[in-house]
């Protein structure tokens, strides 16, 4: 984990961020396809929620906080309003 902490192999956590990672990647291989520049920019978007929810599940709770009070990962990983955009853009198509 972020920091040093170690846990097993199996942890929850572990599996969580790799799982992310994972999806991560396929979205990486559908940017790369010859689609539309609306929905590259999309998800592209959504790559850089999906980098920020696993840099989170790598943090310890220990770590969220930095030395100067401030927290760790300051941006948002995702929201209500981006499943409710997402689900509203395979509505609309």
């Amino acid at each position: 984990l972020f920091g040093g902490t170690r846990v097993s192999k199996n942890h929850l956590r572990i599996e969580s961020y790799g799982t992310v990672d994972e999806l991560n990647s396929y979205i990486g291989l559908i940017r790369d396809q010859d689609i539309d520049s609306h929905y590259k920019s999309i998800l592209i978007e959504v790559q850089d929620r999906l980098f920020t929810v696993g840099a989170m599940l790598a943090t310890p709770r220990e770590k969220v906080v930095l030395k100067n009070g401030e927290l760790r990962l300051q941006k948002l990983g995702i929201i209500d309003s981006d499943i409710e955009f997402l689900e509203n853009e395979i509505e609309s198509n």
